[in-house]
Parts: structure tokens; C-alpha cells; sequence
């Protein structure tokens, strides 16, 4: 025998207070995702290279210009959308620089013929990039949980350490290949 659905009364309305509010994970999920989907432009052009460069005939340093333009463009264009975000709501900047970097990636699937053409595509993907990845690192942050404050550093993290570690100093001071260990004291190994 079929139920007979639960009266009007039974079924409770949505909470007001709890309506607009996310679980942090759903946040980080999405801002991951589109984090992901904003960078996929930074390796078309490598991905491609082999294939680019026979159809348009690069030299290498003219492969080498187009791979560099994007990260010109990145460095050109993160000193103004990344400290944007300290000034304007952050979605906002992030929703135009995706924007950016993926008309930056359509033109220079449909538009780029050559090595002009597509160092100009993939500067505009580099400076969409600048205001993707690090205002989009700063929106994930705050819905990420987080250590106690008064959680220590790790001990390579220390300067002193550093310099006095195998990693921050020349070969010549590198100890001898059986020493290894007792080098490694600063990351408590």
C-alpha cells in the first residue's frame, strides 16, 4: 500500500539564518576546481610546443619568447589585480581575470598564427593568471581550517638553519658523501 505523503505541517521551512551560508569544503571544492580550469591555460603552450613549432617553423628562441610572454604578462599584470583584492571585493577581480585568461586561451586557439600573435594570446593568459592564482589562493584560504596560533615553525625554516644546512651553502663546503647524515641535523633526521 502506497504512503500518503507527510502533511504540510510536518515538512519544517528553510531556516532564514542559515540561508547564503556554505560548508567550508563546498567553497574550497569550487575554488579548486576553477583554480584548476584557470591554469589549464598555462600549459597549453608547452603541451603543444613540438607541434606549434614545426607548423610554424620557431627557432628556439622564438619558441622561447612566446613561452616567456606569459609569464611578462603574469609579471606585469600581478602587482595591480593581486593588490586589487586589498581594495575591492575579490570575486569581482578573480570573475574578470578568468574571464581574461580564458579570452586569452580562445584566441589563441582561433587567432594565433604565429610567433607575434600568440606571445600577445599568451600574455593576456599570464596576466589573467595574475589575478587568478594568488587572490584565488587568498579566497581559500579563510574557509580552510587552520592550526593553532602558537603551532611552531618547522626547524628548516629558520635562516640560520638554512645557512648553516647543506642546501644553503656552495659545494665546497658540502660535507663528504658519508657525512650526510649528521649534515641533515637541522630537519631533525
Amino acid at each position: 500500500m502506497p504512503r500518503a505523503p507527510p502533511p504540510a505541517a510536518a515538512v519544517a521551512p528553510p531556516d532564514p539564518a542559515r540561508r547564503g551560508r556554505h560548508r567550508p569544503w563546498r567553497i574550497t571544492a569550487i575554488l579548486c576546481i576553477a583554480e584548476l580550469l584557470s591554469m589549464s591555460g598555462f600549459a597549453t603552450y608547452p603541451a603543444l610546443l613540438a607541434q606549434l613549432r614545426d607548423l610554424w617553423g620557431l627557432s628556439g628562441a622564438a619558441a622561447g619568447f612566446v613561452g616567456g610572454s606569459l609569464f611578462a604578462g603574469y609579471m606585469a599584470a600581478v602587482p595591480f589585480l593581486s593588490g586589487l583584492t586589498d581594495r575591492v571585493d575579490g570575486r569581482g577581480v578573480y570573475a574578470f581575470a578568468g574571464g581574461l585568461a580564458a579570452a586569452g586561451a580562445i584566441a589563441f586557439a582561433v587567432l594565433a598564427q604565429g610567433v607575434w600573435s600568440a606571445a600577445l594570446c599568451q600574455a593576456v593568459v599570464g596576466a589573467g593568471l595574475a589575478g587568478t592564482y594568488m587572490p584565488g589562493l587568498k579566497a581559500i584560504s579563510p574557509s580552510t581550517p587552520r592550526p593553532s596560533a602558537s603551532a611552531p615553525a618547522p626547524p628548516c625554516s629558520s635562516p640560520a638553519r638554512l645557512r648553516r644546512s647543506p642546501a644553503g651553502a656552495g659545494p665546497s663546503s658540502w660535507p663528504a658523501p658519508g657525512r650526510w647524515p649528521r649534515a641533515c641535523w637541522c630537519c631533525g633526521r
